[in-house]
């Protein structure tokens, strides 16, 4: 896998660290919410400046349609600790 570098104003937007957004983008001891948050959170971005993201492969669909996801996490972006 490549080496993934978090921007400091991912973490600083999600109230976290790089350390902490490169664990999620590394699937490294995170919660099964923290990947949808980030994924939430970079097509927000995308969508915001007018660009349309390529399609996600792994995260598919809404989370909500995921039963074992807690959806207030998601929404609130709440990353796990």
């Amino acid at each position: 896998m490549p080496n993934i570098n978090a921007s400091p104003h991912v973490a600083i937007d999600l109230n976290t660290s790089v350390q902490k957004i490169n664990q999620i983008l590394e699937l490294d001891h995170v919660s099964p919410e923290d990947p949808w948050i980030l994924k939430e959170y970079l097509s927000s971005k995308l969508r915001s400046q007018g660009i349309i993201g390529y399609p996600y492969s792994k995260l598919v669909g809404d989370f909500r349609d995921y039963w074992f996801l807690d959806t207030k996490k998601i929404a609130n972006q709440q990353l796990s600790k």
